[in-house]
């Protein structure tokens, strides 16, 4: 009776914690337990659902494979429609496809991402007062640094070159052209001035630094960062 009950204790405090739902969920399938693995299953997507797990889209993946095991649970126990709305689901987290059966809670879950991603962007914001020989013309600036020999940088360079927005303008410089002295001036506080690049800075209208971004991740949303910057500087 007392090992039933701590059995019962360590599944509810498990059953708790969704972090660890993932996990049960693949256990319970490997192991084909359906009802538990249905159990949790229901209440991983509840919770993805309502945009408290796998909420960005470096999880994306994460999300799919959990919503493909909860369909085969729901297959196992005799509920093959509801699988396929989360097969549909699992695949629109992956790929946008707006003639899915499932287009429109796909495009629901992307807002979220969307949403979730301009919200850490926006609180990578600082202030810090610089001296950059940038004349800012009444707009924002968009400062570049990089080399003709870095990779990303001809990635960024590419859609910075694209980048058109009425309140910015943009400044691309190659650090192997710039004097030592160049240096120090453009990037005057140590903690920002490191070797790495493509390194880029977006500064207020009165030169400081209001967002700084080091290396270039070619996530599709590189042009849309800038934007929400931007607008976010006015």
């Amino acid at each position: 009776m007392k090992r039933a009950i701590a059995i019962l204790f360590w599944g509810c405090l498990a059953f708790a914690q969704p972090e660890k739902w993932p996990a049960a969920l693949e256990a319970d399938v490997k192991s084909a337990h359906w009802a538990a693995a249905e159990r949790v299953g229901r209440a991983l997507a509840e919770e993805i659902d309502a945009g408290r797990m796998f909420a960005t889209f470096a999880e994306s993946g994460a999300e799919a494979k959990a919503r493909n095991l909860f369909a085969d649970a729901l297959e196992q126990n005799g509920k093959p429609s509801e699988a396929l709305i989360q097969r549909c689901l699992a695949r629109g987290v992956l790929a946008v496809d707006t003639s899915s059966s499932c287009a429109a809670r796909a495009a629901l879950e992307r807002g979220r991402r969307i949403a979730h991603l301009k919200a850490e962007v926006l609180a990578r914001q600082v202030k810090i007062p610089a001296s950059f020989p940038v004349a800012s013309n009444g707009r924002v600036t968009v400062l570049a640094f990089s080399a003709s020999w870095c990779a990303p940088c001809a990635a960024e360079l590419d859609r910075l070159r694209k980048f058109d927005h009425p309140r910015a303008q943009v400044m691309m410089l190659d650090v192997d052209l710039l004097s030592a002295a160049q240096k120090s001036s453009y990037v005057p506080l140590e903690s920002l001035a490191g070797p790495e690049v493509p390194r880029l800075y977006v500064l207020d209208r009165q030169g400081n630094i209001r967002f700084y971004l080091i290396g270039f991740e070619d996530d599709g949303f590189f042009t849309e960062e800038l934007n929400w910057m931007v607008d976010a500087i006015g």
